[in-house]
């Protein structure tokens, strides 16, 4: 990977209410000035110092915000995002603002974390807006939308995080989900680490799917399994592990981090992907709530600011992972395989059907398959722009991946300056 200059070129931020390309509409902002609690105060500009930031918080009594993390504590790979956004976040402020992080579901469980944000339990979280597909119609076809892309160990990755939150930030009814439930999104979607699946024996063709067990996370998951001729059960990642080891299962579509994470590598050492097509990944948003939108303009700006970092440390916890798991497979004595042709062709038709459905139901415009695959061909060009590229298949990764994480710094500037910060509270 070529290391690009660190330098953020910092953007004056883009007039609010200009037409939006992609989807449907305009989406929200990811705040309104202390929207529901009194005066919100003057704001800072775009890459305000610390200095600006203490500034215009001066008058602001000191406040402690609980963060509910996925990582199951501080040493876990999943740890990096909640992790230096609590530091950066209490430096920047003068301690005026403290982060408490709460690791794992402790206070909310996953599909809780809504109404925990709205009375008051959680002020920040990471959700997993596919575990309640009613409540997020827009956000599941979204996710679903995620395995229009195929699998590589780096390029694909990063190109399928910033197109989705493209797309995503075009989709009108994703901000209105979120709105009605009282969530404020400041990385409204998270496409995650590639979903791949784990199985108790390897699975290559369409024979060796056929009759299976998989653990699916989400309703696309699940018709793009039961089309490669398996029978899906939904169960949360952290239930996984026991039911490969019980043979309750045979399989389990996993992000590769989740894999990690849960050490699958143990009892399901063989690993398969297509890069025809991916399966529909398990995507997640980086949210507020009541506590987070009560704050002064200026505070609320100083955490959105974090979240190019925040997007970063996502995608370095997601690039960790992998390596990881690759390297746990290969001390478990197990396989890394490409599905055949045939198989990749049925899950690339299977996920175009799950589109159109979505299409067909409302979730998204018409337009989406089309403007999602111009979005994957834009970001994978910016990509390769900046100087990353796969030097290796999936095997290999664990010897060519970078693990600095200054090297994706020139990634995440782009994300930001292009994508972020026109949503930046105001």
């Amino acid at each position: 990977m070529t290391t690009m200059s660190l330098k953020r070129h910092w953007w004056g931020a883009a007039a609010m209410g200009a037409a939006c390309s992609l989807l449907a509409g305009c989406a929200g902002s990811a705040g309104s000035g202390g929207a529901g609690g009194g005066d919100a105060g003057e704001g800072v500009a775009p890459g305000a110092t610390a200095e600006e930031y203490a500034a215009a918080l001066e008058d602001m009594d000191p406040v402690t915000l609980t963060l509910q993390s996925t990582a199951s504590s501080a040493e876990d790979v999943a740890a990096y995002r909640s992790a230096g956004l609590k530091e950066s976040v209490e430096e920047l402020s003068g301690g005026k603002i403290t982060i408490d992080i709460a690791y794992g579901p402790t206070i909310a469980p996953y599909t809780e974390v809504d109404a925990a944000l709205g009375d008051g339990r959680i002020d920040l979280a990471y959700m997993i807006p596919i575990y309640q597909p009613d409540d997020y119609p827009a956000f599941s076809a979204l996710a679903a939308g995620t395995g229009l892309a195929g699998t590589s160990p780096l390029v694909e990755e990063l190109t399928v995080n910033a197109a989705m939150l493209e797309v995503a930030y075009g989709t009108d009814g994703l901000f209105d989900q979120y709105e009605e439930r009282g969530v404020t999104p400041l990385i409204p979607f998270n496409a995650t680490s590639s979903v791949v699946s784990m199985c108790t024996e390897p699975k290559e063709t369409l024979d060796d799917w056929n009759g299976s067990v998989v653990s699916i996370g989400s309703r696309s998951s699940l018709e793009q399994t039961e089309a490669l001729g398996a029978m899906g059960t939904s169960l949360e990642y952290t239930e996984t592990f026991e039911a490969l080891q019980r043979n309750t299962v045979n399989c389990a579509l996993t992000t590769t981090l989740a894999a990690t994470m849960t050490g699958l590598a143990e009892v399901a050492p063989h690993l398969a992907y297509s890069t025809e097509a991916g399966f529909g990944r398990g995507a997640g948003a980086f949210v507020g709530g009541a506590g987070y939108r009560q704050l002064p303009l200026a505070a609320q700006q100083l955490i959105y600011d974090q979240m190019g970092d925040a997007f970063k440390n996502s995608r370095r916890a997601d690039l960790e992972g992998t390596s990881r798991l690759m390297a746990a497979l290969e001390e478990a004595g197990g396989s890394i395989r490409e599905m055949d042709a045939e198989a990749g062709a049925v899950l690339l038709e299977a996920t175009e059907g799950i589109v159109a459905d979505e299409v067909e139901a409302g979730a998204v415009d018409a337009e989406a398959t089309a403007r999602i695959e111009a979005a994957l061909e834009k970001w994978r060009g910016k990509v390769e722009q900046l100087g990353y590229a796969d030097e290796g298949d999936f095997v290999s990764f664990p010897e060519w991946h970078d693990g600095d994480p200054e090297a994706l710094q020139p990634y995440a500037d782009a994300v930001f300056d292009e994508l972020m910060l026109e949503h930046r509270p105001s």
